[in-house]
């Protein structure tokens, strides 16, 4: 289920399409020609050739080439009206009058044009009311070719910069409990976008085994890995499944970009020909399949002994960052399917038990409200069936949540429903609840109110829950009551809203 091709009409509201989706379209499609966007009184306009933008204009004093030259410090606001002059003079560009009077060298009008097209465009999803018209040529002018962009990382780059993660939720809402197969250009159109280390591990971490949310955890609060998610499924280097797939017996994972041939002479004279690691030797290889063998059957003995920590080998003192790092390389080497491509089929097992018990360390670890119960209950603070039941909650409450922000209240409920019975005397749980009871299709403001009054007595300092709870009693008709907990919100967090 890949994203498809994007049909658009000659012209149409941002709100029908965003200027996102249009851009994507407009990559996908090679398209040639021009892309007139409004804005109330603002108008830019961009020529695209084979996809990208090589050309714009605009009406806004503030996108003038001068405005933009300054900015960059690459000319004084009184250096500007002789280069005016000039160009209305000689009936000549802005561009060319510049280079008339050197005051600047070509390759730096060059890349101050470049930027200008860039900057526009990008400021310019930023837009959520207006419309875009679009008039195709079919033309291709070869000379303005370098001033292109790549759109990809420019949109990646808006989405982060303009876009919620709200809004980025909504928008990707059908694909977060799906499984994700990624396509034959998928690495490539990662490698194309912005992102940090540790946003780029988001994206490795996308499986076919695992939902998207799943999958991508506490990424699905950063702006630029849901943005990098966003761009990916619109260039159609994802598709989707409803349910993992189902194993293979034979089905291996290759874990080696390069392989030789090593070709062994039988006692006929026949070649014998066996794949190994080109960069390893037979008795090298031999040696290190045998430690691996040695170290899964050491893991499986110690499974009912070894805390998380130990199993992913890592200090107690490490982030969240370095433990994921280290998981991924545990997961490379201790995959059950990876194991049969060195030929230790007869361990399969062993090393699926290993591997499930990582990833259940991985999933505690990698979660800070589940590590927080994890190492209370390990300095004894609390009780094993303790911690057990709130990191049942708190997965729990995490699915509940990514519904909420996604505005599917319904379906949200079943999940934060499930978290309060377990958990019952956590407040951010009770506030989530609350508000699901509120906003559902079918509002039921009398239960929200109970539970958003239980999420303020045991979260005093929770902005959230008193703006909440103010809000279901402004529904109800308690004005002054509800005004009062508005105002302890903003006390408690200015930027509540």
């Amino acid at each position: 289920m890949p994203f498809p091709e994007i049909e658009l009409a000659d012209s149409a509201e941002f709100a029908r399409t965003p200027l996102p989706r249009v851009l994507i379209a407009l990559h996908r499609a090679k398209y040639n020609g021009s892309l007139v966007l409004h804005n109330g009184r603002q108008q830019r306009r961009f020529v695209f050739q084979a996809g990208s933008p090589v050309l714009s204009e605009s009406n806004l004093a503030s996108d003038s080439l001068a405005a933009h030259l300054r900015e960059q410090r690459l000319i004084s606001a009184e250096g500007y009206p002789p280069v005016l002059d000039y160009a209305r003079k000689r009936e000549v560009s802005e561009g060319a009058a510049l280079l008339a009077l050197r005051i600047l060298e070509p390759v730096q009008l060059f890349h101050a044009l470049r930027e200008q097209i860039r900057d526009r465009l990008v400021d310019s999803m930023r837009w959520q009311k207006g419309r875009y018209e679009l008039a195709p040529t079919g033309e291709e002018n070869l000379d303005i070719e370098p001033l292109g962009w790549d759109l990809p990382p420019l949109i990646h780059r808006a989405l982060a910069d303009h876009w919620t993660v709200d809004r980025l939720l909504n928008s990707l809402s059908p694909r977060l409990l799906l499984y994700p197969r990624m396509g034959p250009g998928f690495a490539r159109a990662v490698q194309r976008l912005e992102l940090s280390p540790d946003h780029r591990s988001h994206m490795a971490a996308l499986h076919e085994t695992r939902s998207v949310s799943e999958s991508l955890g506490a990424g699905l609060t950063a702006t630029p890995v849901l943005a990098a998610l966003w761009v990916l499924d619109s260039l159609g280097t994802l598709d989707f499944a409803e349910a993992p797939p189902e194993r293979r017996q034979d089905e291996v994972l290759t874990e080696f970009d390069a392989e030789i041939e090593l070709a062994l002479v039988d006692g006929d004279g026949s070649e014998k020909v066996d794949e190994v690691p080109a960069n390893e030797a037979p008795s090298q290889l031999c040696t290190e399949t045998e430690t691996l063998r040695l170290k899964i059957q050491t893991l499986r003995a110690g499974l009912g002994t070894l805390d998380h920590y130990q199993l992913l080998d890592v200090s107690p003192k490490l982030k969240s960052a370095a433990i994921k790092k280290a998981y991924i390389e545990a997961a490379k080497r201790y995959h059950p399917d990876v194991l049969a491509r060195l030929g230790l089929q007869d361990i399969k097992t062993e090393a699926s038990e290993v591997f499930s018990q990582l990833t259940q360390a991985f999933d505690v670890l990698s979660n800070p409200e589940m590590r927080e119960a994890y190492d209370a209950e390990q300095r004894g603070e609390l009780s094993g069936s303790d911690a057990q039941i709130l990191a049942q909650a708190e997965t729990t409450y995490r699915k509940g949540e990514i519904l909420l922000r996604m505005g599917d209240f319904g379906g949200a409920l079943r999940y934060l429903e499930s978290a309060v019975k377990i958990w019952p005397d956590e407040g951010v749980y009770r506030s989530a609840l609350g508000w699901a009871l509120y906003k559902q299709p079918c509002p039921d403001p009398k239960a929200a109110r109970e539970h958003l009054t239980s999420a303020v007595e045991l979260s005093p300092g929770d902005p959230v829950a008193h703006f909440r709870l103010g809000m279901v009693l402004r529904a109800l008709g308690e004005s002054q009551t509800a005004q009062n907990l508005l105002d302890r919100a903003k006390q408690l967090e200015p930027q509540s809203d």
